[in-house]
């Protein structure tokens, strides 16, 4: 039997990419560098990476979704959209202000549109987290932001069940996936349970 061909389709060096998302509307994968603080579009057609940098703000950029024919980014503690053609970022929420050493992690657009992350603290030294810091927010589409949950170490790899009806992510500094029972209609969290 012969052993699968793995090929890099991307040949950019990226720093850190992260979060890929595939954007059926142009036919591109989206995702980020979270150390060159850039969104990345790349286009399978032509083989190119577009790049759209974020380094005037500070805080990093972590994570992006896609929402209603924009992207929602996540940059430090705040969430925002970002317009591809302008370059500009109109900024929804600032969270997590009584933490001031916590940043995004992780986030995914649900089926309805509403762009659900995490917070996470960094870290105090290598490899040591303080837990019970970080956070889950779904940013509405109205702009409106609920914490879902809190009390979390390092959110990461959300998802969810193919019928929407349940909701996972990863709780990397628990070592352990949460699983939630999820209302599409009004994007809210019901019990839960780790695995």
């Amino acid at each position: 039997m012969a052993s699968p061909r793995i090929e890099a389709v991307i040949r950019e060096r990226h720093r850190m990419g992260e979060c890929p998302v595939w954007e059926e509307e142009t036919g591109q994968l989206v995702y980020v560098d979270i150390n060159a603080r850039t969104v990345c579009q790349w286009n399978p057609l032509s083989g190119e990476v577009q790049t759209m940098g974020l380094r005037k703000w500070a805080w990093g950029l972590q994570t992006v979704g896609l929402r209603e024919g924009s992207y929602v980014v996540a940059s430090g503690t705040c969430l925002g959209l970002l317009d591809w053609a302008t370059g500009q970022v109109e900024w929804a929420a600032w969270l997590d202000q009584d933490k001031p050493h916590n940043r995004f992690n992780g986030g995914k657009v649900d089926p309805a549109g509403r762009f659900v992350a995490g917070t996470m603290p960094e870290a105090s030294a290598p490899g040591v987290w303080e837990p019970g810091q970080g956070s889950l927010y779904t940013l509405y589409t109205d702009h409106s932001v609920l914490r879902q949950l809190d009390q979390l170490g390092i959110p990461n790899g959300l998802d969810w069940s193919l019928d929407h009806r349940t909701l996972y992510h990863m709780d990397s500094l628990d070592y352990s996936v949460r699983v939630y029972d999820y209302d599409l209609q009004t994007g809210g969290l019901g019990s839960g349970h780790g695995c």
